[in-house]
């Protein structure tokens, strides 16, 4: 269990996280008696000593996601439990009983709340129904709210791209990453993103069920145990070929915003737009990706952080994680 919790890259991310916390596991055993029994051994690891390094063998926990479904009774409708109420095991009791556990649920709860009145559904619809918690996850995001915890980020809704980025790792598109001497994990928002990220992150915006097709691997560079090795391989059955030569896929290799765009137009099966008036001042008709390009601007997918005031897209650019 310690060397799970210490070793573990990222926090677990439900289906359903509507709100994060983060706190050891404060789990209190029955006391002996005596002047000094309200100290001794009231962590799960347990101290040796009273008054003495009292949290040097508790269970240190990474930051954890609550599910909405622990808020919904299993038998009563127009009902929502939140701080110590909400259901739990006695493990994890110990670290979402915490008032900043709590206040950071309870709000979530409210808005859920709210959420069901105004679009007259119950509160357990907002759970069952996919695009009834992509709302409310949506909403706890745009309220400022934290889904994922990463500690090279703003926490209060002002950073840049915040509610993407925030919503994107709730639904698992992606994940953070953790060095030997952090406890919590990064996002690293101005890395390039490889090719096995944006694979991840396609199958998990489409809801693709994995598929790993015959005769695979197909990549000699992403073998079975690899971990993006079904997220590579389900593209390649989807018929998005995004290898890089030589019956290799180059994982870790950059990205450009080209190449990004060639990718998921394909991925989404979108007519290709072929305007005789290029959008932007850097890609013209002959550019390998012209055609992917005006279809994402058509579709209205490019931002102020990838277009410049004077019209440049900077195609060969390559693509940041925040964006």
């Amino acid at each position: 269990g310690v060397e799970f919790l210490h070793t573990r890259h990222t926090p677990r991310v439900w289906d359903d996280t509507i709100a994060i916390a983060s706190y050891d596991l404060d789990v209190h055993r029955i006391m002996p008696s005596g002047p000094f029994a309200a100290w001794r051994d009231n962590y799960l690891g347990g101290v040796s000593e009273p008054l003495r390094s009292l949290k040097e063998t508790a269970l240190i926990g990474l930051p954890f996601g609550v599910p909405y479904g622990a808020s919904i009774p299993e038998s009563i409708d127009g009902l929502l439990a939140t701080a110590k109420n909400m259901g739990s095991t006695h493990v994890s009791n110990g670290a979402v009983r915490l008032q900043p556990s709590e206040m950071n649920h309870g709000e979530s709860i409210g808005l859920a709340a709210a959420l069901s009145v105004e679009l007259g559904v119950r509160p357990r619809d907002l759970h069952d129904q996919p695009e009834l918690l992509n709302r409310l996850i949506g909403e706890i995001v745009k309220s400022g709210r934290s889904l994922a915890w990463f500690d090279d980020l703003g926490v209060s809704g002002t950073e840049e791209y915040f509610e993407e980025i925030q919503y994107g790792a709730a639904r698992g598109y992606f994940s953070g990453f953790r060095t030997e001497d952090s406890r919590l994990p990064h996002f690293g928002p101005y890395r390039d993103i490889s090719s096995q990220a944006i694979a991840k992150v396609v199958v998990e915006w489409l809801d693709w069920p994995i598929e790993i097709g015959a005769g695979a691997p197909h990549f000699d560079d992403v073998p079975p145990g690899h971990p993006f090795y079904a997220y590579v391989e389900t593209l390649l059955s989807r018929g998005v070929t995004f290898g890089c030569g030589d019956g290799n896929f180059c994982p870790n290799s950059q990205v450009t915003r080209a190449a990004a765009t060639a990718l998921l137009v394909q991925a989404r099966r979108a007519d290709l737009v072929n305007s005789s008036t290029p959008s932007f001042q850097d890609v013209f008709g002959f550019h390998w990706a012209y055609g992917y390009i005006e279809t994402a601007n058509a579709l209205g997918w490019y931002s102020g952080l990838w277009v410049t005031d004077a019209g440049f897209l900077r195609p060969n650019a390559y693509l940041k994680r925040r964006e």
